[in-house]
């Protein structure tokens, strides 16, 4: 969830505001003169959009191996491929709205254009895109935890269970719900305008339905519920198994010394998998743990100077969850840093306008194990 902490929205409301029966004026001057930490200074304007960098260059490289030829698309790819575009999205309008906010603490009224005019008009919709691509990235990670559970616990069932059809239909459920769901964000609040230093400036408050006793209510429990309770308890639990069978599956393979190569060399595979999984995962309950705070401020109106190091905090987290899964790829995975080191080998080629050498095909060795297996040197692991 999103955590407002500007003039943009009706519910910070300065010593100085003014209300008038539906009109609700925030005036940015008193904002523009409070003295914020130094980290808030640190945060907004230097490491987010530092951290917005290399998440848009970190996922686009991830994009672009996931999606390359000799990817191939396995259930598990295919949740990989929507969450790096939803990683991408998340850092995108996050880091935008983020920085916004913090310069309209920054810049008073009258002296900058689209913080007076644009920012506000675009405030909804920068809300309804975080709600949606924040909502739809959670529960793919809910999703891709739920398949490799299926795939390491109960893999006598993955066939049946796991098949690219049912994740499609699942990734289709998943945005159509957090679409119609998050068009609350786009009914509760309008832009008004109000004379500001000879111009016109624009402020969000409530529309009649957003001051109503549901809108008052309502969205916070739901959200709530949907962006931290829920995804928070079902990544722990479903965690905790795949975890525990991890560390069976490497004690026994520690055990047994008779096991073949093409079985071990493909177990270990699957294991990093399942590592680069739960490194996802561990980032995704950091940033779903903001659920105190909201209670804190909006159920109980606590308001402490504590509560903006921990929105810098808050920040960081929900940005780095959209930009470290393509260091946990690149780290854990094999098959990923392979194709990624060729796309950049291929690339830099064609920029200095030279042939790309070509390496002679080696024939390929096979040969029949006791059990009657055939061992191949070929890679036939369709992981990352």
């Amino acid at each position: 969830m999103n955590i407002p902490i500007s003039a943009s929205r009706p519910d910070f409301v300065p010593p100085n505001s003014t209300t008038n029966g539906s009109t609700f004026l925030i005036r940015r001057d008193y904002l523009s003169k409070l003295e914020w930490p130094a980290l808030v200074h640190a945060t907004f304007p230097v490491i987010i959009p530092m951290l917005l960098i290399l998440g848009i260059i970190g996922n686009s490289l991830t994009i672009a191996v996931l999606w390359h030829k000799k990817m191939k698309c396995t259930t598990t790819i295919l949740l990989f491929r929507a969450l790096a575009v939803t990683d991408m999205a998340v850092s995108v309008v996050w880091s935008l709205n983020a920085v916004s906010e913090y310069y309209l603490f920054q810049i008073p009224e009258g002296r900058s254009y689209y913080l007076d005019v644009v920012y506000p008009c675009i405030y909804i919709v920068l809300l309804y895109l975080i709600y949606f691509f924040r909502g739809v990235n959670i529960w793919i990670t809910v999703t891709l935890c739920a398949e490799r559970f299926i795939l390491v616990c109960v893999y006598y069932k993955a066939n049946v269970l796991c098949t690219k059809k049912r994740v499609t239909v699942i990734l289709a459920i998943i945005s159509g719900f957090f679409f119609v769901f998050s068009i609350q964000q786009l009914i509760e609040f309008k832009p008004v305008s109000y004379p500001c230093y000879g111009g016109l400036c624009y402020i969000n408050h409530f529309t009649e339905v957003g001051k109503s006793f549901y809108y008052s209510k309502g969205p916070f429990w739901f959200n709530l519920l949907m962006y931290n309770i829920f995804p928070t308890l079902l990544l722990i639990s479903l965690s905790i198994p795949i975890v525990c069978k991890l560390c069976l599956m490497y004690r026994k393979r520690v055990q047994m010394n008779n096991t073949t190569q093409s079985s071990g060399t493909l177990q270990r595979k699957e294991v990093n998998v399942t590592v680069v999984l739960l490194l996802i995962v561990l980032f995704a309950v950091l940033s779903t743990l903001n659920g105190p705070y909201l209670v804190a401020v909006y159920v109980y109106n606590i308001h402490n100077i504590s509560f903006v190091y921990l929105i810098c905090v808050f920040n960081y987290i929900v940005i780095l969850n959209s930009t470290v899964n393509f260091i946990i790829y690149g780290v854990v995975g094999l098959r990923f840093r392979k194709i990624l080191f060729k796309i950049i080998k291929q690339a830099w080629y064609k920029v200095i306008r030279k042939a790309i050498p070509v390496k002679v095909k080696s024939f390929t060795l096979k040969k029949v194990t006791n059990d009657g297996a055939i061992e191949s040197n070929s890679n036939l692991y369709n992981g990352i």
